[in-house]
């Protein structure tokens, strides 16, 4: 159930889609973070734990990160979150993270 994606920053954004052992496609509940503010990673860990409580097991969270801390990439995927990871020289480029969401199948 945990994933986590390693990827540089492209010129066009790679898709990823999960599908189940059994075939399902799961749904998505997508989010961008980037940075160490506490604020915004204590958001995207409540947020991690709130997706499948409110929208069910056939729900994930994925959450497209640079510049986040290991020890947060390692928590959200222990909370079962999805995680993309960019690795990018481009200050502004997380402020973007949120738009590749619109890209997955």
């Amino acid at each position: 159930k945990n994933v986590r994606l390693m990827a540089s920053a492209p010129s066009t954004p790679p898709l990823f889609s999960r599908v189940d052992n059994n075939g399902d496609s799961h749904r998505l509940v997508s989010f961008a973070l980037y940075g160490t503010r506490r604020l915004y990673v204590r958001g995207a860990l409540a947020n991690a734990k709130l997706v499948p409580l409110i929208y069910g097991e056939k729900w994930s969270a994925r959450f497209y990160v640079a510049d986040v801390p290991d020890a947060v990439i390692d928590e959200l995927c222990s909370l079962g979150s999805q995680v993309v990871i960019y690795k990018t020289e481009e200050p502004a480029a997380g402020m973007l993270l949120r738009f590749l969401p619109a890209g997955d199948p």
